[in-house]
């Protein structure tokens, strides 16, 4: 029961039952393609990639980067690439 607290306190279980998607079906221009290579590699490299979509105001992509940097999972750069992916593809969403 503890660790089911942990999971939904930590939005965990939102995370883990957000849309997943492919490298290949990732949304954005060409002029974006570096940051879209950035967000499969840093983020397909531990679980399967999340839709994009799944970010917004009420679940920012910052509060996923901020907690992998805390864990030494991703370097700081590399949580600036998916952030900067995700708040391009927020550009030219319509």
């Amino acid at each position: 029961m503890l660790g089911l607290s942990f999971l939904l306190s930590g939005c965990l279980l939102l995370f883990l039952l957000a849309p997943k998607t492919t490298s290949e079906a990732l949304p954005g221009p060409d002029a974006i393609r570096p940051l879209k290579q950035a967000y499969t590699q840093h983020c397909g490299r531990c679980h399967a990639l999340v839709d994009p979509v799944y970010f917004d105001k009420a679940r920012p992509i910052q509060n996923y980067t901020r907690r992998y940097v805390q864990q030494d999972l991703i370097h700081e750069r590399e949580a600036q690439q998916v952030v900067a992916y995700i708040q391009a593809l927020s550009a030219v969403r319509p």
